[in-house]
């Protein structure tokens, strides 16, 4: 059985997310795949299927529902990952596999992979998804700042400089061309835990206007105007 963990996002205005960077930088772990500067760069290629069902789904809140999407980190083709987010109830639940660069450009530009010659269970189920008409509508990147911290398997994230391309092929480009998804500068507040939020750390996210928890979507964000 998949276990699902707990996820709760929020935006924050420019002011709060470098207090409660300062805050977390003096109480957590740092990620170790951060670079020297405690930053790396995340870049998505989000799938949809022709009438646009993933974002819908997201837009009306429906409570069970899955999204495809192809992820890399610091622009390194040798660590593309192909993943699964399925999302219950407040809860979500990832699975990933690595996919090749020649695999990753034949999904790009809409060429479906054999079937015969990939059996892992992720990837038939996204074919599935990817003959019904599925296509990348966004391509997503973000820096992020990352903090972990074992009790509760907490993973505490800060995503700033989000930008989008509704070109495909920039999820492989060394420059991609990309615009800001919001007209404002913002930080996605991203926690994630499996039983329990220690209590210290719930006492590091107190103050902000971030209480409030939002329905928060990168993808979502990146479609506004395509």
């Amino acid at each position: 059985m998949p276990v699902f963990r707990q996820e709760l996002k929020f935006t924050l205005a420019p002011q709060e997310a470098e207090l409660l960077s300062f805050r977390l930088s003096r109480a957590l772990p740092r990620d170790p795949n951060a670079g020297a500067n405690g930053l790396y760069t995340v870049r998505s290629a989000y799938f949809d299927d022709l009438y646009n069902t993933v974002l819908f789904e997201k837009i009306m809140g429906v409570n069970d529902r899955v999204k495809y999407r192809l992820r890399l980190y610091n622009g390194d083709e040798n660590l593309i990952r192909l993943e699964k987010k399925s999302r219950r109830e407040g809860c979500s639940y990832k699975e990933s596999m690595a996919l090749s660069r020649e695999d990753t450009a034949s999904l790009l530009s809409g060429t479906a992979l054999r079937e015969s010659e990939l059996p892992d269970p992720l990837l038939q189920g996204f074919l599935l998804f990817f003959k019904r008409g599925a296509s990348v509508k966004a391509v997503i990147e973000y820096d992020r700042e990352a903090y972990v911290y074992p009790a509760g398997n907490v993973r505490v994230t800060l995503d700033r400089h989000l930008r989008v391309s509704h070109t495909p092929s920039d999820f492989l480009s060394p420059a991609p061309t990309t615009f800001p998804v919001s007209e404002r500068a913002l930080t996605v507040l991203e926690i994630k835990y499996d039983r329990f939020l220690p209590d210290f750390i719930q006492d590091l996210l107190q103050g902000g206007s971030y209480n409030m928890r939002e329905s928060v979507s990168k993808y979502a964000l990146g479609r506004r105007f395509a």
